[in-house]
């Protein structure tokens, strides 16, 4: 990635410098840990059912990202907008 990927990228959805920093850093320490156990449990039981499970899991949790559970009206999260 460029810098001016992420800096089109960062303005397009109001991140600061500090929260483009810490998302890619989630990921990018989250994408280490998590790639030896998922390896460990393709080769345990199989890449054509752990494919499949992966895909279910990810599917199942990316619309508990979307909402703020905070929040009391179950509105799509904006707490991560810059306010600048």
């Amino acid at each position: 990635m460029t810098n001016r990927y992420l800096s089109e990228t960062r303005l397009r959805i109001l991140f600061t410098k500090e929260q483009s920093g810490w998302l890619m850093s989630a990921f990018f320490f989250s994408y280490a840990i998590f790639s030896i156990p998922a390896a460990q449990f393709g080769q345990r039981i199989g890449s054509r059912r752990a494919l499949p499970f992966f895909a279910i899991v990810w599917s199942a949790a990316m619309p508990v990202n979307v909402y703020d559970v905070t929040a009391p009206t179950g509105t799509p999260s904006t707490s991560t907008l810059a306010t600048e």
